[in-house]
């Protein structure tokens, strides 16, 4: 048998992956990871065709997406990015997510290193939470928290349903308790976090009416018909108190 040279032999394999066939260069998954270098050094007895050499006896890969192999073997082979191109902050995650999977620690390094030189306008801070969480990457937790803490959007559903009712609930009292030192200050120093949040004396009346629907739900509206003329008092100086002639079953639903 001849030689193999060192550096023009490609030494390639089959990997079935979703039910497609990949045909890629296996030397640089074998020198990351010692779980691929083990598939490669499984002992096959004579009258059997190792995996991988065909594609009708392919190497399986399970649990593995398409889209997550590919941005891996972007990140290993160069040579199968398109000119110019850049992995947006997704596709880092899939090469973060395979390099876990697989226990390459330096390309796992080398995905959070990239990762944190993308713009800060590309990147979803609460799926980077999410991402922090999942691979303990502490480094970003404190930043991350800032950067939603400091957006101008109020939090979503997706917001709940991604960082779970206690962190949101913990995030929305931080706000709460944010409060001006100076009001004729314009610096981010005239600002302070109390201790608890301070009692709000505007009155909500107006902007709950508008807004009942979406805090109750559209069924609960028509059924209490709370947008009929008023027949409770809203008073920001002292508790609210029902009139006399308040249906039994709306004060239930209103006082508890």
């Amino acid at each position: 048998m001849y030689p193999r040279d060192s550096v023009c032999y490609i030494n390639n394999r089959r990997f079935l992956v979703e039910g497609c066939i990949f045909h890629i260069p296996v030397d640089a998954l074998v020198e990351q990871s010692e779980i691929f270098r083990g598939m490669m050094e499984l002992p096959v007895s004579s009258d059997q065709e190792a995996e991988g050499l065909s594609d009708e006896n392919p190497i399986r890969l399970d649990g593995v997406s398409k889209d997550d192999l590919q941005q891996l073997i972007k990140v290993l082979h160069p040579r199968f990015q398109e000119p110019d191109s850049l992995l947006s902050f997704s596709q880092w995650a899939s090469v973060l997510k395979l390099a876990d999977k697989y226990c390459m620690d330096k390309v796992k390094d080398h995905a959070i290193s990239s990762m944190n030189r993308l713009p800060i306008a590309d990147i979803d801070h609460v799926e980077k939470i999410v991402i922090a969480r999942k691979y303990n990457i502490e480094s970003w937790l404190v930043p991350t928290f800032n950067a939603i803490l400091q957006r101008s959007q109020s939090f979503t559903e997706h917001d709940l349903e991604r960082l779970g009712a206690p962190t949101l609930l913990h995030l929305v009292a931080l706000r709460d308790r944010l409060r001006p030192q100076c009001y004729e200050c314009d610096s981010s120093s005239s600002w302070q976090l109390g201790g608890q949040r301070e009692r709000i004396t505007v009155n909500f009346t107006q902007a709950l009416r508008k807004e009942l629907s979406k805090l109750q739900g559209a069924t609960s509206v028509q059924d209490i018909n709370l947008l009929d003329a008023p027949r409770f008092e809203v008073n920001t100086s002292s508790e609210s108190r029902p009139i006399k002639n308040l249906p039994k079953r709306k004060y239930q639903m209103l006082y508890g």
